[in-house]
């Protein structure tokens, strides 16, 4: 076992599926208190370490926010995919993949991961941005950015919305397929 390799996939999961979203849905209201105009901005110009350490950690926090609302969001989609026709045996084989357990790991079961972290970072994502929606007056106020720019950083983000239901809904039936196909059994070939 890659010690390297583990510590990499350790991270990196968190750092994609929590403080991506997390910086996203907080990122405006950073702007907005952290600039030159605000009494906070001395405080956190001052301190610029423990300001880092506690950036991160709430981004941490409020990514583990939005896991809980993107948790929520995938019941939806998981819902809607089980009265699709094709998939009324969605539930069902969901409930049994929980009870697999591999003697030898398939393939499929290392790319159903990594479609369950793409699956992860799309809903967390979309969790995020309402938050980051809201926050955009306040960028504007501060004059970070002209309200142009603000309607720009808008249309962009409601674009990726619209996106990430799409994506959602495809990695929901995607992550349900293969789900079904590693139900079937594992195939183990002989070395030659």
């Amino acid at each position: 076992m890659d010690v390297t390799s583990v510590l990499r996939d350790e991270l990196f999961k968190p750092a994609v599926t929590l403080l991506g979203p997390g910086a996203i849905a907080v990122t405006p209201y950073l702007i907005y208190f952290s600039a030159p105009s605000s009494h906070i901005h001395k405080l956190l110009s001052s301190h610029a370490g423990i300001t880092a350490v506690t950036v991160v950690f709430i981004f941490v926090v409020v990514g583990l926010l939005m896991d809980n609302l993107g948790a929520r969001v995938e019941i939806f989609f998981d819902k809607k995919l089980s009265s699709t026709d094709g998939y009324t045996d969605h539930d069902e084989n969901w409930k049994k993949f929980w009870r697999v357990a591999y003697k030898d790991e398939p393939v499929g079961h290392r790319y159903l991961r990594t479609i369950v972290l793409k699956l992860k970072f799309e809903l967390n994502t979309l969790s995020s941005l309402p938050f980051f929606f809201l926050g955009l007056p306040l960028v504007a106020y501060v004059d970070i950015v002209t309200v142009a720019e603000c309607v720009i950083l808008l249309l962009g983000s409601m674009f990726l919305f619209v996106f990430l239901i799409f994506e959602i809904e495809l990695t929901v039936k995607l992550l349900s397929d293969i789900r079904k196909e590693l139900l079937k059994g594992i195939i183990n070939l002989e070395k030659i």
